[in-house]
C-alpha cells in the first residue's frame, strides 16, 4: 500500500499539520509518493486518477487500486490511519 501526494497546503498551519501526518504514516513503514503535480507526469496521473484540485492524497492498495481518496481539504491523521488499517 502506498500513499500519492499531489500539491500541498498552503498556509503555514496546515504545512506543518501535513508534515507531521505524512512522518507518521511514513514511520508505520507505508511509502509516501510526492507527485509533482506541475509537472507532465503529475498531471497525466492527476487525469487518471481525476484528481481536479490540489493538495489531493490517494491510498492505493499493492495492485494500484484505489482505497481512500481526499482532494482540497486535507484528512485527519485517524482518516489516513483507518484507509491503511493502522493508527487505531
Amino acid at each position: 500500500m502506498k500513499l500519492l501526494v499531489f500539491g500541498q497546503p498552503t498556509s503555514y498551519v496546515d504545512q506543518k499539520a501535513f508534515a507531521r501526518m505524512i512522518e507518521k504514516v511514513e514511520l508505520s513503514g507505508k511509502v509516501v509518493e510526492e507527485v509533482n503535480s506541475l509537472s507532465r507526469d503529475g498531471i497525466a496521473r492527476m487525469e487518471a486518477y481525476d484528481i481536479v484540485s490540489t493538495p489531493a492524497l490517494l491510498v492505493l492498495n499493492d495492485d494500484g487500486a484505489v482505497i481512500s481518496t481526499w482532494q482540497h481539504a486535507l484528512p485527519s491523521c485517524e482518516e489516513i490511519g483507518h484507509a491503511f488499517g493502522v493508527f487505531t
